[in-house]
């Protein structure tokens, strides 16, 4: 109202300057309300859009606020309110609650199942992603494909095989500070006739989570005749929550082929129990990102002879 009264002439204002003050205003008014319905907001694209819109429609049709909805329900207002506003993913128990709240017959129900489908397929197009990332890198690191088998080529190959001969460094069950770094070495023996060249050690599976030990990808092992036994060391990290973690590493030729797909089904693998370290009071240790205040405790040579690992593998022994 300042705003339009400024652009008056400037004299004494009577009745008529009056009246076009309103009639200005509620024109205003009316152009914003126009406004806002030709361009209401974008209908959700995704599964996750779909049902918080959904919620919040039936809990209005319903008749609730949102707090009387939570006190209902059995739930928290600002978990309700997170989960309307998709900040926050709603559980199945949370959605079973709604759809029986708001007589919804299973409509909830099934647009969480359409949520989870989608949250399936994000991490199958993920993985898909990851594994043509990877791919380039091992070739990059072998130069060429003249030891890759035929596309087509029925694996494994004949008279190809391997022996574990054991873990030299962190057996199974080691108990480890979370967080902490080390290496793990397995020793494998070529027994079969068949050279392994250009070949690497895979992880399988996620090579990094909040409860999972991290490592590399792959290690490429050195070139190994038949008879021979290889060192393969990974470098590691214990997972940072206290739990016990496994991964699981198989042989693979550059292209990503698993070189006995199914044959020994677990490959090599390390299992480490992660647990909270003695408490400590440096500065390190006091900030928040607890990544960073831990690693600060690993000292340089440590750090360095870690980094060193990472793609670690001789032949130690011919027979």
């Amino acid at each position: 109202m300042v705003e339009v009264l400024s652009r008056l002439p400037a004299r004494k204002p009577c009745s008529r300057d009056l009246i076009e003050v309103i009639s200005w205003t509620h024109l205003t008014l009316y152009d914003r309300c126009m406004a806002r319905r030709e361009n209401p907001l974008s209908a959700p694209v995704d599964a996750d859009g779909r049902l918080s819109a959904q919620m919040r429609q039936m809990r209005h049709t319903a008749g609730f606020s949102l707090t009387e909805a939570a006190e209902r329900a059995g739930w928290s207002t600002n978990h309700l309110s997170q989960v309307e506003n998709g900040k926050q993913a709603p559980s199945e128990l949370l959605i079973i609650d709604l759809d029986a709240l708001f007589g919804a017959d299973g409509l909830l129900l099934s647009l969480y199942e359409e949520v989870l489908s989608e949250r399936r397929h994000r991490a199958l197009v993920s993985a898909v992603e990851a594994r043509a990332r990877e791919v380039p890198l091992m070739r990059e690191a072998v130069g060429d494909d003249r030891w890759l088998p035929e596309p087509g080529t029925v694996l494994p190959l004949t008279g190809d095989h391997a022996e574990w001969w054991g873990d030299i460094t962190i057996p199974a069950g080691t108990i480890l500070e979370r967080g902490s770094l080390f290496t793990k070495t397995w020793r494998l023996r070529n027994a079969g006739d068949v050279e392994w060249r250009d070949r690497f050690l895979k992880r399988i599976g996620p090579t990094a989570a909040s409860t999972l030990v991290h490592s590399p990808r792959a290690v490429q092992l050195p070139v190994t005749l038949p008879g021979e036994i290889v060192e393969v060391t990974v470098a590691c990290r214990a997972q940072w929550i206290p739990s016990t973690s496994v991964a699981h590493f198989k042989m693979s030729f550059a292209d990503g082929r698993l070189c006995w797909p199914d044959r020994y089904s677990h490959g090599v693998d390390l299992l480490v129990t992660a647990i909270e370290g003695p408490s400590c009071e440096c500065m390190s240790c006091r900030v928040k990102d607890p990544q960073a205040a831990h690693a600060a405790h690993a000292s340089r040579e440590e750090r360095q002879e870690w980094m060193a690992a990472r793609t670690m593998a001789r032949v130690v022994r011919s027979n």
